[in-house]
């Protein structure tokens, strides 16, 4: 095509303008790219009658109000048309090329499916005489705008309020004007913000998560400086569990520190107090142990009933002293045996009911099966210096003590001469008890010798007694086994 003759101006002349084309009318050919310079913006084509020529690279637009504009960088053998005679040449449009319809397709590349897209297999033909497919989008829909790179990366403004940026089908941004929708695919994606970084990472067929943030600019998330306060990553080679969630300070001590390991463990550390608030019930089912270790001290409130149920045994070691305070009643059942161990004193005291009568028991003991067996001041334990013994004293005046045997025998005894006193004061008592059996035996002979003992009289005193044997050679000996070895009595 030729136009109409287009001389330059005589002002544009004399200021050299350097758009100046010598030509007196306007052509516009074919050509195609042979050469590319980024540096300069420029590109060389070849035309099919005029030969070589410079041009700046088509689509080229610099903004004159600041250092906007758009720049394309072609490929070599681009086919294109060139426009000459209104200053330099200028590349006016790429040209489409026909392919073969059995193009390959394999690395083709479709924006994301719309409304309008879905109808357009049924809207349009599929064929016809001239095909320039290639590797471009199918399914397309009037009114739709596509930007496509040569590996598949695109930008597209389609119908339905769509908009697109992607490389792959897992790298990719779109934004759907339906529910205000936005989809982010990375399959590998890494977010910067100025708190911090959040990174999702796939390599080699292994997943992982990283969020690194702090809130300090100048001692945290600064450029260089890079002292994170907020850790989250699970998976990944650094991780120490499936889940880690770590706290620190500006100086990198950790703060709180949460894990859970690949086989359900869960590890977790705090620097300072540790608070829970539950406003309903807390439950809590532990299948195997449960251990807890307490540095410093430990307080339990609970409102209201409190339930303890231990299959199995339970040992309570507490190395200083335990208080333990009943308000009202307090219970202990055991099936078996109960052993009690103290290592110094041990004190028990039973206040009984205000309104008790006689006979009401304040404390009561009850043995089955057994004996009630007392051990005091035990050789080879007693030091022997406090005297150990027993003592029970009754205070009231109808306070009495009384031991009964129902059907065996009451046995008090020692083995220490003089060591049993009834009726001491102050532990004293200076008589002896008197051993009924001796004591029968001396009366016995007693009465045998007073039997025998004959006054022979007539008319006169009484003479000289006739006396079957001397009283002396009789009941001496009888005497000394009356006194018993074991129990004083008191006056």
């Amino acid at each position: 095509m030729v136009a109409p003759k287009n001389r330059s101006s005589k002002r544009a002349l004399a200021l050299g303008d350097p758009n100046l084309d010598n030509q007196t009318g306007t052509w516009l050919e074919r050509a195609s790219v042979i050469s590319v310079n980024p540096n300069t913006l420029s590109c060389e084509v070849e035309s099919e009658s005029r030969g070589r020529m410079t041009c700046a690279l088509p689509g080229l637009q610099q903004d004159p109000a600041g250092s906007g504009g758009e720049v394309m960088i072609p490929r070599v053998g681009q086919q294109v048309l060139v426009l000459r005679g209104l200053g330099l040449p200028v590349i006016t449009q790429f040209l489409p090329v026909p392919v073969s319809r059995s193009a390959d397709r394999s690395a083709a590349f479709a924006p994301v499916t719309t409304a309008a897209t879905a109808d357009t297999a049924a809207a349009f033909p599929a064929g016809g005489p001239v095909n320039f497919l290639g590797q471009l989008p199918i399914g397309l829909a009037p009114g739709d705008w596509v930007r496509f790179g040569n590996q598949g990366q695109h930008l597209s403004l389609l119908e339905g309020g769509v908009a697109e940026v992607a490389s792959t089908p897992w790298a990719g941004l779109t934004t759907n004007r339906i529910d205000d929708t936005v989809r982010l695919a990375g399959r590998n994606l890494q977010i910067y913000t100025g708190f911090g970084n959040l990174s999702f990472s796939d390599q080699g067929g292994k997943q992982s998560f990283l969020l690194e943030g702090g809130t300090d600019q100048k001692t945290e998330t600064g450029f260089g400086m890079e002292n994170w306060t907020y850790l989250i990553r699970a998976g990944g080679e650094d991780a120490e569990g499936m889940l880690d969630i770590v706290l620190k300070d500006r100086q990198g001590g950790v703060l709180y520190k949460h894990t859970i390991s690949p086989i359900g463990a869960v590890e977790q550390q705090t620097r300072g107090d540790h608070t829970e608030r539950t406003g309903g019930n807390w439950t809590g089912n532990f299948e195997q142990g449960w251990s807890s270790l307490i540095s410093g001290e430990h307080s339990t409130t609970v409102g209201g009933t409190q339930t303890l149920s231990v299959a199995g045994a339970q040992e309570v070691t507490i190395s200083q002293s335990q208080l333990t305070s009943v308000m009202q009643d307090s219970t202990l059942t055991i099936n078996r045996d109960w052993g009690l161990s103290v290592g110094r004193n041990g004190n028990a005291y039973f206040g009984g009911n205000a309104l008790a009568k006689p006979g009401d028991a304040a404390l009561k003991w009850g043995v089955d099966n057994g004996s009630w067996v007392v051990d005091i001041g035990v050789p080879g334990f007693d030091l022997g210096t406090a005297f150990s013994g027993m003592k029970v004293t009754t205070w009231g005046p109808q306070g009495d003590i009384a031991l009964t045997s129902q059907l065996s025998k009451i046995i008090l005894n020692t083995t220490v001469p003089g060591s049993v006193l009834l009726g001491a004061i102050g532990g004293v008592a200076p008589f002896h008890a008197v051993l009924w059996e001796p004591l029968q035996a001396f009366l016995q002979a007693l009465i045998s010798w007073l039997t025998a003992h004959i006054h022979p009289t007539s008319m006169g005193p009484s003479g000289t007694a006739v006396i079957p044997s001397p009283a002396s050679a009789q009941l001496n000996p009888l005497v000394s086994v009356i006194k018993s070895n074991k129990v004083l009595i008191g006056a």
